[in-house]
């Protein structure tokens, strides 16, 4: 880890232990000084014990490591968890997501090219009567992640055969083509895209069951507002600098998914991809007291 990301570490922790009344117990001996942002026992990460049902859908896509995953301070997984819970999620009226309950599954497959080994997942998705929304959630994966659209594509996904339906090859097709001299190598075009397809994909398959609902496709980070005082200016200014790459960058893939948006509404599907700040979704969601601020850790 650089020093940016150790500070940001640090920091997180301090906001654990703020938020939660509790210290932060990680794992003796040897390793002690590698795994200091590790969690002893996973349950520390966690707001409630997972129920069966949810641990099953980790299991499912990474096996037992998917839960070991979870011990560490800055999983995703265990935030994405932490926010959305073992059953509903309520949200209040906000420009994110329409107002309502919504059931919540974890790690859902979303099919690419047909017939693959290794499909798409998606961190959640909520849904009811009315709307179904994707959720891409990140933590520390921006503070990560450099790497070009091309380098993680699937090659696959540059021959129309092997597109599950005809008419999408030529739009995703070319918001590859678009992606590719876009200079985009901080946010994660490769994934987001995939989602795009996966979720179309499965609108296709599942076209009775979702007539007449919104689609929405979110981007979900975290951030955090100055982190950093005055007598660490440059450590602010490269933290502030990973966000506005992340932010630029997602408008450049959003910018470049135009015909893929487009192929939506052609088939008169209400759908939307966004970027929203997790201190911008959390003040929108239903939680008790108590939860509420148990996560402020994250804000």
């Amino acid at each position: 880890m650089n020093k940016l990301q150790i500070q940001i570490h640090e920091l997180l922790k301090h906001k654990y232990e703020a938020a939660s009344g509790r210290k932060m117990v990680t794992p003796k001996g040897l390793l002690a000084s590698r795994n200091r942002f590790i969690f002893e026992n996973v349950s520390d990460n966690l707001y409630e014990p997972m129920s069966e049902k949810v641990s099953q859908q980790y299991r499912d896509a990474g096996g037992e490591e998917a839960l070991e995953k979870m011990h560490s301070l800055r999983s995703s997984a265990a935030m994405t968890y932490n926010i959305f819970g073992n059953d509903t999620v309520r949200f209040a009226e906000n420009p994110f997501v329409s107002a309502g309950e919504y059931n919540v599954c974890y790690e859902a497959v979303l099919e690419t090219v047909p017939g693959l080994k290794e499909q798409d997942r998606i961190d959640a998705v909520i849904s009811n009567e009315k709307e179904i929304d994707f959720f891409e959630m990140k933590l520390f994966e921006p503070l990560y992640h450099k790497t070009s659209f091309a380098h993680e594509l699937s090659s696959l996904l540059e021959d129309a055969q092997h597109y599950a339906y005809t008419d999408s090859a030529f739009p995703f097709m070319e918001s590859i083509r678009r992606m590719r001299g876009s200079g985009i190598v901080r946010y994660d075009a490769c994934q987001m895209f995939n989602h795009a397809l996966g979720i179309y994909n499965y609108i296709r398959k599942n076209e009775l069951a979702v007539k007449g609902k919104k689609i929405k496709l979110i981007n979900c980070i975290w951030t955090l507002e100055n982190p950093f005082g005055d007598e660490e200016e440059k450590l602010r200014r490269e933290f502030d600098n990973v966000f506005f790459e992340e932010k630029t960058e997602f408008a450049k893939f959003k910018e470049c998914m135009f015909n893929v948006i487009n192929l939506f509404e052609k088939k008169g599907i209400d759908f939307t991809i966004s970027l929203v700040e997790l201190k911008d979704l959390l003040p929108a969601m239903e939680f008790s007291e108590e939860k509420r601020s148990w996560l402020n850790r994250y804000l």
